[in-house]
């Protein structure tokens, strides 16, 4: 009985039960194991799916949260990741140094290539 269970519960249907009933007990126990370790190793995968799907809807809602307040003020802004040579410059930012917003990449050699020679140095 413990192993028509077994096999409800991961979705064997009732046909299949009734051939491995034909099985050496060995064998039967082994496979009880196998599709038990299966259906914990689906479930742990469906799990981890939703955690992934909780965290990329929340890093789309922060992301939203962050382009609305890009939008609502009008300062320019600028991210410099010190990890990456990526910064991000706003719109706004670019707008304000008199260049559209095609005109000044996202790398930090756009803002170096701003300082005056003389400041350089320092």
């Amino acid at each position: 009985m413990e192993l028509h269970a077994t096999l409800t519960a991961v979705g064997w249907i009732p046909w299949t039960t009734a051939v491995l009933v034909a099985l050496p007990a060995p064998v039967l126990g082994t496979l009880g194991l196998l599709l038990r370790r299966e259906r914990r190793a689906r479930c742990a995968a469906e799990q981890e799916c939703r955690r992934q799907a909780a965290a990329l809807r929340d890093l789309r809602y922060e992301q939203e949260r962050w382009n609305l307040a890009l939008a609502a003020n009008h300062d320019g802004i600028f991210d410099w990741d010190a990890h990456r040579p990526e910064v991000f410059y706003s719109p706004r930012w670019k707008e304000i140094l008199g260049y559209a917003h095609h005109e000044i990449g996202n790398n930090r050699e756009e803002w170096l290539s701003r300082i005056h020679p003389d400041d350089r140095g320092r």
